[in-house]
């Protein structure tokens, strides 16, 4: 019996050996190494193709919800980090691909801003609004190869999100790449976004007369202080403000902080916004741009009434003035800026603060500016 099962070994082992000889020589070597039918799975529409399809799209939504690394993605999926490194920046790819015609449009016409604007006067009461523009810093990885170029002023490493936000949390418009060192007005500046205003290609609507105003005002966009003051942009007036002028900066930042909370939704989202990204800045690109398009899909798709959750009770509620926020950044900056302000921004800030202090008056800005000093 014993003999028996030594013989059995001998005769597995010479087997094993003498293919592997077989094989070195070249003589049973074969190209494929599985079947006709297997490979097949992949071109056409049967279960298989279906799973494999929506595993792709499962562990990219899951990278982006969670931050989790490829490593832990490949323990828990059963993909090689290879694997993943080439088919989650495809599927993100695709996403925008499929969505940023339908949930990431720019306003293209006349009423579709008009439409924007009368959706910021009545939850937001600031009128001809086109929406709040504000960045957001990006963290990513620290490289060698990057050196000091992508470190910003909170101290780390970024590359920032330049976004404007329609009343609803809805991203407008994005572009994102700028190192991290760079500010929101320099961001701003070398934008598509600032272009086509300076050079009239978004088909704003024509300036309009508001009751008990002297004159037309335009519509226009609301941003903090990093931001030069224009024609299109509103900012806030600087610290030592009126009460007139705080409560201008009030009313804007009310309307401003749609942005915030939008980044913030984002984040809570998508968590990987939370974490470094360590991906090449390409790859980083396409994470953001995906995650944009994927938040606006959800909010058309979900739906959100905030109306109902932000009646102003000035006891909850959380302002953010514009001068508070890169408080000692900013005032290195407008120092600078003071002699470039342009005359018709000036002069369309003092008639909105007017409207603001007159007939646009809201029952609880008083005591909002009373209790978070503006």
């Amino acid at each position: 019996m014993k003999f028996r099962k030594i013989r059995k070994i001998a005769v597995a082992a010479a087997a094993v050996f003498g293919f592997i000889a077989l094989y070195k020589a070249g003589k049973r070597r074969r190209s494929l190494w599985s079947r006709q039918w297997l490979l097949r799975r992949s071109t056409g529409r049967d279960l298989a193709h279906l799973v494999l399809h929506e595993l792709r799209l499962l562990v990219t939504l899951r990278f982006l919800a969670t931050g989790e690394t490829y490593h832990n993605l490949s323990y828990g999926f059963r993909i090689s980090v290879p694997a993943l490194s080439q088919i989650i920046p495809e599927t993100l790819e695709a996403i925008y691909a499929v969505l940023k015609d339908d949930y990431m449009k720019m306003p293209q016409t006349k009423e579709e801003w008009v439409k924007i604007a009368n959706d910021f006067h009545k939850k937001w009461n600031f009128p001809f609004c086109l929406g709040a523009l504000d960045g957001k810093h990006i963290a990513i990885e620290a490289k060698k190869e990057y050196g000091s170029y992508f470190y910003n002023y909170k101290c780390f490493h970024s590359v920032i999100l330049l976004a404007l936000v329609d009343a609803n949390y809805r991203f407008i418009y994005v572009y994102v790449g700028a190192n991290g060192r760079a500010n929101d007005a320099a961001v701003f500046h070398e934008s598509s976004l600032c272009k086509g205003i300076e050079m009239n290609l978004f088909d704003f609507p024509e300036d309009e007369a508001i009751p008990g105003i002297e004159g037309k005002l335009p519509y226009v966009m609301v941003g903090d202080d990093a931001f030069r003051l224009g024609r299109r942009i509103m900012k806030p007036f600087g610290q030592r403000s009126t009460i007139e002028q705080k409560i201008f900066n009030y009313r804007l930042s009310r309307a401003r902080r749609v942005s915030e909370n939008a980044f913030g939704l984002l984040s809570n989202k998508f968590q990987i916004f939370q974490k470094e990204i360590n991906l090449p800045l390409d790859k980083v690109e396409q994470v953001v741009m995906a995650a944009c398009a994927l938040h606006n899909y959800i909010r058309d798709e979900d739906g959100f009434d905030s109306a109902s959750v932000d009646n102003e009770n000035i006891q909850t509620i959380s302002i953010t003035p514009g001068s508070w926020r890169q408080k000692t950044f900013i005032t290195k900056l407008e120092k600078s800026k003071v002699n470039r302000s342009c005359d018709a921004g000036l002069e369309i800030r003092q008639r909105y603060m007017e409207y603001f202090n007159t007939v646009g008056c809201v029952p609880w800005q008083w005591n909002a500016v009373k209790k978070f000093n503006f």
